[in-house]
């Protein structure tokens, strides 16, 4: 979901969610990951600096159950996926202004 705080201010959070699951020999239980960012424009919009958390509350987690006739199998695993990621991005020149005959194509003047 994103959220304009301002004109200028973004935000935006990220929930993904794996509900549990029955494969084959076993059994996945369910998976979620959150993630968060916020975006400041500036100079007239030609640069943002975008701050993102990745897994804020450590709750990447995968796990598992497999069973055979001969063993039993608990898989329990954390992501080490947790990170902050800060990007400047710079938008150099203007992009083309299209009008209504960019859009149509070329006069052919076929009639």
């Amino acid at each position: 979901m994103s959220f304009r705080v301002s004109p200028k201010i973004d935000v935006q959070a990220l929930l993904s969610y794996q509900a549990p699951m029955n494969v084959e020999q076993g059994y996945n239980y369910s998976r979620t990951r959150f993630s968060f960012a916020a975006r400041e424009k500036f100079l007239g919009d030609r640069m943002n600096v975008t701050l993102r958390v990745i897994d804020p509350f450590n709750s990447s987690r995968e796990r598992s159950s497999t069973t055979t006739t001969s063993f039993s199998q608990v898989s329990d695993r954390r992501r080490a996926i947790r990170g902050l990621v800060l990007s400047v991005n710079w938008i150099f020149g203007r992009p083309q202004r299209r009008g209504r005959d960019d859009l149509i194509g070329p006069d052919t003047g076929a009639q």
